[in-house]
Order: C-alpha cells, then sequence, then structure tokens
C-alpha cells in the first residue's frame, strides 16, 4: 500500500501545478515553503473573486519554465514574492512579463534554471580544492521574515536567561533564610535553659573556623542527592538536608555551658581533622588550609 501523502507533499504538488519549478522549490525550507503556499492561496482565492485586470491581454496565457500562466498570476507573483510595482508591470506585455518571472524565479534559486552551473575544474598538483556553488539567495520577502524571526529568537533567549538567573538568586536567598531560622531556633535557648547549637559556632569572625551559616551555604552549593525508600515512598535528601538533621538530633546542652570560645578556657575545642574539614567547604578556608601547607 502506497505511504499517505504528508502535508510538504501536497504544498510541493500544489505549487508546482502553479508554476513554480522543482530546483526552487527544493531550496526553500519546510517554514519558507509553508509560507510560499499560503501565499499561493491568498493569490488564488483573490483571482477567484476579482476579474482580470484592464491591463494588456488581462485574460491571456503565457509560458513561463514550462507551465501555463494566467497574465495576472505572473503579476501577482512578481508583486507579492519580487517586490515589482504593478503600475510598472501593466505596461509590459505577456512575453515580457513571462521572461522576467522566469529570470527572477531563476535568481532565486541561485541561476539553476537559467544557466547551468560552470564546469568546475580537477583540483591540480598543487592547486585549491574547488569551491562550492552559493547557496540560492531567498526572495526578498521571505529573508525580512527570516530576519524578523531571528530577532525574536534571540530576544527570547536573553529572557529566559533573566528568568533562569532570577530563579537562581531567589533559590540562594531561600536557602539562606532556611539556614539563618534553624540556626536561631536551635541556639535559642527554650524553657529550660537548653540549646542545641552554641554561640560560638555561629561567630563568623573566627579566623580560621568558618561558622555554621557558611558551612550550611557551602553545602547548599553542592548537587548531589541520595534516594532511600521510607514508610514505603522515595525519599530525596540532599547533603544540606542531612546537614540540618545532624543538627536537629544533637542533644540539647545548657545554654551556660556553650559561651566559652574553642580553645579558651576549657571550652569544647574542634579537632584538627574537623576543621580541615570545614575549612574545605569554602574557598577561604581552601586559601587558609593552602597556606599552612607551604608554612
Amino acid at each position: 500500500m502506497a505511504a499517505a501523502a504528508t502535508p510538504a507533499d501536497v504544498m510541493l504538488a500544489t505549487l508546482k501545478q502553479t508554476g513554480y519549478s522543482d530546483a526552487f522549490l527544493s531550496s526553500l525550507s519546510e517554514e519558507q515553503l509553508a509560507m510560499l503556499f499560503q501565499d499561493s492561496q491568498k493569490i488564488e482565492a483573490a483571482e477567484a473573486g476579482e476579474p482580470p485586470a484592464s491591463g494588456q491581454g488581462g485574460g491571456n496565457m503565457a509560458l513561463v519554465d514550462g507551465v501555463d500562466m494566467d497574465r495576472q498570476a505572473i503579476i501577482d507573483e512578481l508583486v507579492n514574492t519580487y517586490g515589482y510595482d504593478p503600475a510598472e508591470l501593466d505596461t509590459k506585455s505577456d512575453d515580457e512579463l513571462a521572461a522576467l518571472l522566469s529570470q527572477e524565479r531563476a535568481a532565486a534559486a541561485g541561476g539553476a534554471m537559467s544557466d547551468p552551473l560552470p564546469a568546475v575544474p580537477p583540483v591540480g598538483a598543487g592547486g585549491a580544492a574547488p569551491s562550492a556553488p552559493p547557496a540560492p539567495a531567498l526572495p526578498r520577502r521571505f529573508a525580512e521574515r527570516l530576519t524578523a524571526l531571528e530577532r525574536r529568537l534571540r530576544a527570547a533567549e536573553q529572557d529566559a536567561r533573566a528568568v533562569r538567573h532570577h530563579q537562581r538568586q531567589a533559590n540562594r536567598t531561600a536557602t539562606r533564610k532556611r539556614i539563618e531560622e534553624t540556626l536561631t531556633r536551635l541556639s535559642t535557648p527554650d524553657r529550660n535553659g537548653m540549646v542545641k547549637v552554641e554561640p560560638w559556632e555561629l561567630d563568623e569572625t573566627h579566623p580560621s573556623v568558618p561558622g555554621l551559616l557558611q558551612e550550611g551555604l557551602a553545602l547548599a552549593e553542592l548537587t548531589t542527592t541520595r534516594k532511600f525508600s521510607q514508610g514505603g515512598r522515595t525519599v530525596t535528601r540532599t547533603p544540606l538536608d542531612d546537614w540540618l538533621a545532624r543538627l536537629e538530633a544533637r542533644r540539647p546542652r545548657r545554654f551556660s555551658e556553650q559561651v566559652l570560645q574553642p580553645g579558651a578556657g576549657g571550652g569544647e575545642k574542634v579537632s584538627d581533622a574537623r576543621r580541615r574539614e570545614l575549612l574545605a567547604h569554602t574557598s577561604l578556608g581552601r586559601a587558609i588550609l593552602r597556606d599552612e601547607k607551604r608554612n
């Protein structure tokens, strides 16, 4: 069984019957072909509802590229496709109009209809490879539409980049707010005077140990996730989720026990391994580790 005709096949067959050549039609993209088909349909509809023009031989037929065409159809194509002045065309004979349309079609198709391509000389021992034939030029109307489409595409790409940037900024702001609210809640003494986050851990001025806020922001930049099943459903967690969960699971301690700075007067100390782990989360911390390694 023969395959059903596609819309593109129908448009090609219709345009060929209208008088367009295979060489010209094959040089068009699908979008340009659809635009030409729509224009052709509008022209045929206008011809069906209007009498022939009053110029020379309004109802005469002329041969264009081997196809008989009505004088008005030739004029319409020259005006709509190639931008000619109707008043100027009305002074020409049928044969002149047919020759002019054939010439414009050939020019639009890269000269494939009027003149054969010149023979390509063979590549000599020291000669350069022959250049490819020039691409067929688009009719002016199609070129203008293509330029407008390209401008709209560039504008849409710029809008999409702006939206993505805004979304990233909004996500960072929401993440920072989430971390700050959690740290504030866990460092605020409850009615029994107990806290889970020590005040010195929130200090952002320590020269060698980043505070918990910076540690959380560094973890928020990591894109890795882990999935596991919990209660019959799949749960996805990020490194930041796990870090906040560990803070929530800390054993509460009395606020008065957490005032001392690490390493001063018996306060809780940070091990060297933990310190290096914390410093590695930020660019400043990594710079500190490199300086210490060189010294």
